[in-house]
């Protein structure tokens, strides 16, 4: 059984959420445009995006240890990371989809800071 802390349910939660802004905050303008040309409603990011804007942490070595944890011990939090989208696949295949009203608005606030 995980032992579920406060400390690292925020620690967890931290380095999610920079790995989803450091992915988003390079991609966003270029997936907006493409969004744009093919008039799609979701976009799919595969999880091995996030791999690469992850900084990791001692209690936290990978991207996938964080988000694990923040499924089990605080899923609530994680639905609040991933902007309303939802997780599709499994293992080293998850991808998360979310909307395209939701990607705009990602991007309104990482370009306000």
């Amino acid at each position: 059984m995980l032992e579920c802390r406060k400390d690292l349910v925020s620690e967890a939660a931290e380095l999610v959420r920079r790995a989803i802004e450091s992915y988003f905050a390079s991609k966003c303008r270029r997936m907006l445009s493409m969004v744009g040309i093919t008039g799609q409603r979701e976009v799919a990011v595969e999880f091995y995006g996030f791999y690469r804007s992850y900084a990791p942490s001692e209690n936290f070595p990978r991207f996938t240890h964080a988000y694990s944890y923040l499924e089990e011990c605080a899923p609530s939090t994680l639905e609040e990371l991933l902007h309303g989208g939802r997780v599709e696949g499994a293992g080293e295949e998850r991808r998360l989809v979310i909307s395209v009203r939701a990607l705009e608005s990602i991007c309104r606030e990482l370009e306000e800071g």
